[in-house]
């Protein structure tokens, strides 16, 4: 008789205890996060402290019946009532693990549909994304567009209440939009350095979350008119104003904020290359194609890009673009002469390298914490290997020897 009421006393506690917990505490954890509970969990909270409302009161009413059954038995005993121990048994009250399977299957019903209630969440709401779902913008560089792109056809495919709008501009755009919240994270061309990411932190109040997803280089191209094949470093340091003599090429680029031009000038100055404070002869444009564009049509143009433009063999419009032009071997500062390919990339025998980088700061697991995890995926990581940058995370291959 005991274990009839105590069952309906703990059952009762069982349910105000998940009830608190979805309520208050549910909301905060990852893993939950994941699955969509969020906010709902206040209704389930409420559904599950009424049913353990009720079975309190069942318990009572379990406890209230034992006592009067108690005091029967007696007050006949008193009468010289002689009742069997089998009869006892029988007028004992029926334990709920004897009843009807269907009375449990109500029983633990509330408890299911508050779970599974939850689903049903907004995730597009501002802060209310999950690493599968959600609404968010994040800002990539142009020169990246074919790579992401793809990345981002697969990822929504996989998970279709995942909305990603991609914005694509140049390297110090990027930071600041980042900087002034209007992109929830950035995959740039750039390592911060720990007194930059402390700056970053500062500006934006927040954690920065840093996440390297491969390499990718700066790719110098000539016109085929040129004949050239290859650039020495000592006509990248004229073409960059850090020396006094002037080149007979001019440079065409996206930008002084693109990150392409950025690299080349920072690695000249960490070898000890310093401007001139010269005006540079350069053509600037708007984007990759237009830079290719211009230098297929002026014979004395060297023309920067990124690598994600020309190096994906699989895509047409990257096939039909290594047409047009001459891609060049860059002289590093051992004087010797490389391409700007993925093998030279991973042995650092290209002069001009760049990290491709995944910054956000949102503070919890995320809509872009997902794609980043994607990105970094074997798949992603595949992806962009065939896209022609380098992978931060290679699988390798397996070689079987007879």
């Amino acid at each position: 008789m005991k274990v009839g009421y105590w069952y309906h006393f703990a059952s009762s506690l069982i349910f105000a205890t998940f009830a608190i917990y979805f309520a208050f505490f549910a909301p905060e954890i990852v893993v939950l996060r994941m699955w969509g509970i969020d906010n709902g969990n206040l209704w389930a909270g409420i559904i599950l402290f009424v049913w353990g409302i009720l079975r309190f009161f069942r318990g009572w009413k379990f406890f209230k019946e034992i006592k009067l059954q108690v005091s029967t038995n007696i007050r006949g005993n008193r009468s010289s009532t002689t009742v069997s121990s089998d009869q006892n048994q029988s007028q004992q009250i029926e334990h709920p693990s004897k009843s009807n399977p269907t009375k449990l299957g109500l029983w633990l019903f509330p408890f299911v549909f508050s779970i599974f209630s939850c689903q049903n969440f907004d995730y597009s709401a501002p802060g209310k994304d999950v690493p599968t779902a959600g609404n968010i913008k994040i800002g990539f560089e142009q020169g990246d567009s074919f790579l992401v792109t793809q990345w981002l056809d697969i990822f929504h495919s996989q998970y279709p209440k995942a909305k990603i709008t991609p914005v694509f501009s140049e390297y110090s755009p990027l930071m600041q939009q980042f900087i002034d919240g209007e992109l929830n994270g950035i995959i740039v061309h750039d390592s911060l350095q720990s007194e930059e990411l402390n700056w970053l932190k500062t500006k934006k109040n927040a954690t920065v979350n840093s996440v390297i997803l491969g390499y990718t280089a700066p790719v110098f191209v000539s016109s085929l008119k040129s004949k050239r094949e290859a650039i020495k470093l000592e006509e990248i340091v004229k073409l960059w104003g850090m020396s006094m003599e002037k080149s007979q090429y001019s440079l065409c680029f996206t930008g002084a904020n693109a990150s392409n031009f950025l690299c080349v000038k920072n690695t000249l100055e960490d070898k000890g290359y310093k401007p001139q404070n010269r005006a540079i002869q350069a053509t600037k444009m708007n984007s990759d194609l237009d830079v290719l564009k211009y230098v297929n049509e002026h014979e004395y143009a060297i023309g920067l890009v990124s690598l994600n433009t020309i190096a994906d063999l699989k895509d047409p419009l990257a096939r039909e673009l290594r047409n047009s032009f001459t891609i060049l071997k860059v002289e590093n500062f051992d004087g010797d002469l490389y391409w700007p390919f993925q093998s030279q990339i991973s042995a650092k025998q290209y002069p001009f390298i760049q990290p491709l980088m995944s910054y956000e700061s949102q503070g919890y697991s995320g809509l872009i914490t997902g794609f980043t995890l994607y990105a970094n995926s074997q798949a992603g990581q595949a992806l962009l290997q065939k896209s022609g940058l380098l992978p931060a995370h290679s699988a390798g291959r397996k070689v079987q020897v007879d």
